[in-house]
């Protein structure tokens, strides 16, 4: 009797134990996912004892859409093809609901992208006030496309191409004051994005010792390249040399005496000027004939050319 007693109590409690539910569960294996700038996918990982759907409603709209892999036990969350094209990191909660009416949820965050401009070199040197130096400047920047603006009208910028495309060739006109002069170069991004990330760099050019100045209807002096342009006819000009110290001055030409300078004395280091007469005989050759005025001044020389245009021909 007391073994059947026993028999029956087994059986109960085994039909007990058989009725049991199964454990109900949810879970994202992730707690917080973290991804670069320039990433446009995350794949999270989801542990269910029943099918579960990632919950759409009130997600932000850099998340476009999701991919699932049920079977694999994770979805995959899709970025916009640019990445986080911005200053600032961006987060949000990502939930997932089950049909076992289970809740889970994980923090995605996409860093900021990490843009930046850096000019080499980070100082220029002053540009000599004689002209006709380049100096290169090599332009770093992430992302990848960049603009310049230049506020000097003596300063030629010129972007390289194929492989200088990020170098700006830098070169200054001859200057024509005693002062020095300064300007900057500012290089920033062209996506809106990024346009308050610049990098500036400050150019200097120093001043002259001495330049020449004539009459500009007349006589004009080109200041890029300090060409004097005479006619054939013979002629007497006044030259004016404005110098800051005492110069010199010879005429190189290839007829000795031909060209003829009469300096008119006074201090020779006269900022307001002093008259230099030039005279120049009648060119009766079908050819230009040129020479140049040297000058001495303050440890520099100073070249000007001259060249008068030839005899006009009667034919």
């Amino acid at each position: 009797m007391k073994t059947i007693l026993l028999s029956i109590i087994i059986a109960v409690l085994l039909s007990v134990s058989g009725c049991k539910e199964p454990e109900k569960y949810l879970r994202i294996v992730e707690k917080e996912v973290v991804i670069a700038a320039e990433e446009i996918e995350a794949t999270i990982t989801v542990e269910a004892s029943a099918s579960w759907m990632v919950d759409v409603s009130g997600l932000p709209e850099w998340i476009d859409e999701f991919e699932y892999d049920e079977a694999g036990g994770t979805f995959t969350v899709k970025l916009p093809s640019e990445g986080n094209a911005t200053l600032e990191s961006r987060s949000t909660v990502i939930r997932v609901d089950s049909g076992d009416g289970l809740t889970a949820s994980v923090h995605l965050t996409q860093l900021a992208m990490d843009a930046v401009i850096v000019l080499t070199p980070a100082a220029l040197e002053p540009f000599d006030g004689n002209g006709d130096v380049e100096q290169t400047l090599t332009v770093e920047a992430y992302p990848a496309e960049w603009t310049f603006t230049e506020d000097m009208d003596w300063l030629t910028v010129a972007r390289g191409e194929g492989d200088l495309y990020n170098t700006l060739v830098l070169t200054a006109a001859r200057s024509q004051q005693f002062e020095e002069r300064s300007g900057e170069i500012v290089v920033r991004h062209i996506a809106e994005a990024f346009e308050t990330l610049a990098d500036t760099l400050a150019v200097t050019q120093r001043g002259v010792n001495l330049f020449l100045v004539s009459d500009p209807e007349s006589i004009p002096i080109d200041p890029e390249t300090l060409e004097i342009g005479l006619p054939a006819e013979g002629i007497e000009i006044n030259l004016t040399v404005l110098a800051v110290a005492d110069w010199t001055v010879s005429v190189d030409q290839p007829e000795e005496g031909r060209a003829t300078l009469e300096i008119t004395g006074g201090e020779m280091n006269d900022t307001d000027g002093i008259e230099l007469p030039l005279t120049v005989p009648e060119n009766t050759a079908g050819e230009r004939y040129e020479f140049t005025l040297v000058f001495e001044c303050g440890g520099e020389q100073y070249t000007y050319k001259c060249v008068q245009a030839a005899a006009v021909s009667e034919d």
